[in-house]
């Protein structure tokens, strides 16, 4: 099984000619972090001026946002951790919501307000509109969000993810069904690099050579 997942990370399943980096800035480390690919391909490519980003956990971040905002999108961003931004407004274009993106709607007891996918695009509105690009970093609780509101994945066109993993055979279990959902619903990898600031930097049984513990993914729906 840890063969498999590693080799479903590291080999992306479709080819796009155009693959185009949407944001991005150097961090401490010296590594490009930030960052989302997003396909231009004729036919793939989100619409000018009529396209829709969702992203999920920006905290100060929002080079990806602000890259949606000058190719023509409305940008929607979310993030229940910080206060930095009000509420449904930010000095770009952008939409900000103090929402983290989860895998039920509630507010936990630290006082965050939470919402599955489903849910969040009720609330704005988005229920049957296609998102053309979904941006997820969110530390961690993608996978609480893949395993039970995979289906608000409906009407997204591509999907960026950084995934956050641990290298022990019960987690890896959980990882492996995720991406068998992702894959379910109709996407298929398209870009994966290993996060620059860690690069490959573990090992894992039944795998040659190192791995990653955090990966950029970008995924499209096959047809």
């Amino acid at each position: 099984m840890a063969a498999a997942l590693f080799h479903y990370l590291e080999n992306p399943q479709l080819c796009c000619r155009k693959l185009t980096q949407f944001g991005g800035y150097v961090s401490q480390w010296g590594a490009v972090d930030g960052d989302m690919f997003v396909c231009l391909d004729e036919g793939r490519a989100p619409p000018p001026g009529d396209c829709l980003f969702y992203s999920a956990g920006v905290s100060s971040e929002w080079s990806f946002g602000r890259a949606g905002i000058r190719y023509g999108c409305r940008v929607y961003a979310f993030d229940p951790s910080t206060t930095a931004h009000k509420q449904n407004e930010a000095d770009f274009g952008a939409r900000f919501h103090r929402i983290g993106l989860g895998g039920r709607t509630e507010m936990t007891k630290d006082g965050w307000h939470m919402m599955t996918l489903t849910d969040l695009r009720a609330k704005l509105g988005h229920s049957r509109r296609t998102i053309d690009y979904l941006a997820v970093n969110t530390e961690g609780s993608e996978w609480d969000w893949l395993e039970n509101d995979v289906a608000g994945l409906e009407g997204v066109r591509q999907l960026g993810m950084q995934v956050h993993m641990q290298v022990d055979m019960q987690a890896l279990r959980r990882y492996y069904d995720a991406f068998w959902r992702i894959q379910e619903a109709g996407f298929k990898t398209i870009h994966s690099n290993p996060y620059r600031a860690y690069g490959r930097n573990s090992r894992m049984k039944g795998v040659d050579g190192m791995v990653a513990t955090v990966y950029r993914l970008v995924w499209m729906r096959s047809a």
